[in-house]
């Protein structure tokens, strides 16, 4: 017979598994909207600027020298 600590390592083991399946689908459908735009902004203008300027207005520190990057990267595409 388990103990009750038992039972409770046990639940807290299957919400981490859970968690763990839930932040990967998050990121998984993270990764498909950026996919999808980037397909959209190679030829459509105005949906690159739009996303130009989302990226412009990023002010979380730890998010701004990715922004920064993107927007570089956009900008060479655009260029070419």
């Amino acid at each position: 017979m388990r103990t009750t600590e038992q039972k409770i390592a046990e639940a807290e083991a299957k919400l981490n598994r859970l968690k763990n399946k839930q932040r990967a689908e998050t990121t998984r459908e993270k990764i498909i909207i950026g996919a999808l735009v980037q397909s959209a902004i190679v030829d459509d203008r105005e949906k690159r600027e739009w996303v130009l300027g989302l990226l412009r207005g990023v002010t979380r520190e730890a998010d701004k020298a990715t922004a920064e990057k993107v927007i570089k990267q956009i900008m060479d595409v655009r260029r070419t």
